[in-house]
């Protein structure tokens, strides 16, 4: 009898890994594919010189993954063009609280 309140005890903390796991397996997928594409964004607008209409495609594929891309033009004072590139996308936490935290990453297209 004792043995099969040992086992029940093993499986159920195996399956807890398991879920800890694979939430933690999905936020850093999240993580890494928005990295990827503000990165790939900044890219494209330097690429660009800068064109409004590049910065209008990536916000509206950012807001088909769910994501919101801001692109803020300023000029330093130094002659030079800059722009403020931020991706703000959502980390989904454990799918049973259903907890999301709002996470930003910034760069600079110079």
């Amino acid at each position: 009898m004792k043995q099969i309140y040992e086992n029940m005890v093993i499986i159920t903390l195996l399956f807890l890994s398991i879920f800890v796991h694979s939430t933690m397996i999905v936020a850093n997928l999240e993580i890494t594919s928005a990295r990827s594409f503000h990165s790939n964004a900044i890219e494209e607008i330097q690429a660009s010189a800068f064109s409004e209409e590049v910065m209008q495609t990536l916000q509206k594929e950012a807001s088909k993954n769910g994501w919101q891309l801001t692109c803020t033009p300023y000029n330093n004072g130094d002659g030079y063009q800059h722009v403020l590139v931020d991706l703000q996308y959502k980390l989904t936490g454990l799918p049973i609280v259903g907890t999301s935290i709002s996470r930003h990453i910034t760069g600079y297209a110079r």
